[in-house]
């Protein structure tokens, strides 16, 4: 810790530089060791440390004397104008870089007496540092994301460091002691989200497993709705519920291919404006039709989990993915016992390979039993099927043959019970009697089909009726329409997605030119329906705005 007027003991070490890094040097800095850190149980253990170190260099003192004459002590002394926190930044300029945490570490402690800096250290930066382990630059980013609904400012690699400081600006002990008591118990729920075992609660201890499904993007939501649940802001049913429905949002969003980018960032947004329940995630989820539609073509995203959830095994340890018409069918592979693989035409084959990965073709089988039934005809993996004690897959065992009807069957039965399981739990918020369809659930169609040039009677965005009848003029408007209000805005989004919007006519197409200067940008619209609608939704998505644009879809034809 660096401080004016303050001597910082450095350690220079060049033991692994080589005589290829021309003498640079890395320079660390070294934390001074309190007595504290070497007392466990009440016991002085310092006599201990040093017989272990002295046993391990015994046999080899000479090389440690040899690395230890490479080593340099070096002394910096800050005037008193000087900045201590840039020079602490600078110190691994050629070596290793510093890390988020400690740079957030050192730019805390700065200019505290040493009394308050041991009083921070050691009532809050230990504990944090407990309580997320090697994940404490992901949960002061997660934090930091909560805090401020935003995860696209973290650029470059002190890009948590920098967030950090706008939000914590030259901080102060009085200012800090508060502070750092939210840091701590945010730490405190990273640590049970990181290890769900530490819950109680077995009922949410499963549910926060299942969350972990999907990896950490939900933290940062989730480090609210738990502490919210700890200060009895939300009980016991209502978290269950949220832990439910933002499952159900990430998992709709993966079947059907949607964005999830800057989702959970958005949904701290919606939860610090409007409270519980949160906006938007009913109704920011796939339509149940989407969902049917995906499931018969599209690979199934966490299929150990949906089945988990759907077949209901119980405690039957390790279970594996079964792929029922198998991944490399043999020649002679047969769906019936009767017709081989070899006997099928590329066409047959191919809306085999199709469903694959589906929902219908997928069940859980112990991993001995799937190891025998592998890439075997349909009727020799039925007696696989018997042995196993899952019972979902017994139902297999009755089906004569594993032939595309009875895939698209069992696609039909599984579809319903992920819907029953993943629903859009209660009415939409804004009841619609004239059928007006939310941007989200906005059908993709590829290609230029039947009808698009007149597809709807009208759209409303944020209230507005919009005469508009097709998706690209919807697509011009809506671009327009965020030029106008959120023009920095949708210009960083533009070059972050390389496009829409350009400076030039890059090439040969059709454009639209946009308001302001003449020339001085052009909207792309020369895209197929499907991606001008795609276009729109993740503009929208990003934006949080998807909630403000419904179409109304019309009965003419071309």
């Amino acid at each position: 810790m660096v401080g004016s007027d303050e001597v910082a003991q450095l350690v220079v070490d060049e033991r692994a530089l080589g005589d290829e890094h021309n003498g640079a040097v890395t320079v660390q800095l070294r934390q001074p060791v309190r007595r504290a850190e070497v007392v466990a149980g009440g016991q002085d253990r310092t006599d201990e440390a040093d017989d272990f170190f002295l046993g391990e260099i015994r046999s080899d003192a000479l090389a440690v004397w040899d690395g230890l004459q490479k080593l340099e002590h070096v002394a910096i002394t800050l005037g008193g104008h000087a900045n201590p926190q840039q020079v602490f930044e600078s110190l691994n300029s050629t070596g290793t870089p510093l890390r988020n945490y400690e740079l957030i570490h050192n730019y805390v402690l700065m200019g505290l007496t040493w009394e308050q800096q041991i009083e921070i250290e050691d009532s809050f930066w230990i504990p944090i540092e407990q309580n997320t382990g090697d994940a404490l630059d992901n949960f002061l980013r997660d934090y930091l994301i909560l805090r401020t609904g935003r995860d696209s400012q973290f650029i470059g690699e002190r890009g948590v460091y920098n967030v950090f400081k706008k939000e914590f600006p030259a901080p102060k002990f009085e200012s800090l002691t508060k502070d750092a008591v939210e840091w701590n118990h945010y730490s405190e729920v990273y640590c049970i989200l990181l290890d769900p075992a530490r819950e109680v609660d077995e009922e949410v201890r499963r549910q926060l497993r299942y969350i972990t499904t999907f990896g950490t993007a939900m933290y940062p939501l989730l480090l609210r709705v738990y502490r919210d649940y700890q200060l009895a802001t939300i009980g016991r049913t209502e978290l269950l519920a949220i832990l439910e429905q933002l499952q159900t949002l990430y998992l709709r969003k993966m079947v059907v291919g949607a964005s999830r980018d800057h989702l959970s960032a958005q949904l701290c947004r919606k939860l610090r404006q409007y409270g519980y329940p949160i906006r938007a995630v009913t109704r920011s989820a796939p339509s149940d039709e989407r969902i049917r539609e995906s499931l018969k073509h599209r690979p199934l995203p966490h299929a150990g989990y949906v089945l988990d959830r759907i077949d209901q095994p119980g405690d039957l340890g390790e279970l594996q993915i079964e792929h029922i018409f198998p991944q490399a069918p043999g020649p002679l592979w047969s769906p019936d016992g009767i017709r081989h693989w070899c006997d099928f035409s590329e066409l047959e084959r191919a809306k085999y390979r199709e469903i694959l990965s589906t929902i219908g073709n997928l069940a859980l089988l112990e991993p001995c039993l799937n190891a025998g039934a592998s890439n075997l005809p349909f009727p020799d993996k039925k007696p696989y099927y018997e042995c196993s004690k899952v019972p979902a897959i017994h139902d297999l065992v009755g089906i004569a043959a594993w032939d595309l009807p009875s895939i698209a069957e069992r696609t039909q039965t599984m579809t319903e019970r992920f819907l029953e399981i993943w629903n859009r739990r209660g009415p939409d918020p804004d009841p619609d009697p004239d059928h007006l369809v939310p941007i989200l659930d906005a059908e993709q169609k590829f290609g230029f089909y039947k009808g698009w040039k007149t597809e709807f009677e009208y759209a409303v965005f944020q209230g507005e009726i919009w005469e508009i009848r097709n998706v690209r003029t919807l697509f011009t408007r809506v671009f327009k329409r965020l030029w106008e209000t959120k023009r920095p805005e949708v210009l960083e989004y533009s070059e972050a997605h390389g496009g829409p919007i350009f400076a030039t006519e890059a090439w040969k197409s059709q454009w639209e030119i946009l308001p302001g200067s003449p020339g001085s940008h052009y909207l792309f619209v020369g895209l197929f329906p499907h991606w001008l609608l795609v276009g729109i939704q993740n503009v929208l998505d990003q934006f949080d705005m998807a909630d403000d644009l419904f179409v109304k879809y019309s009965s003419d034809e071309d």
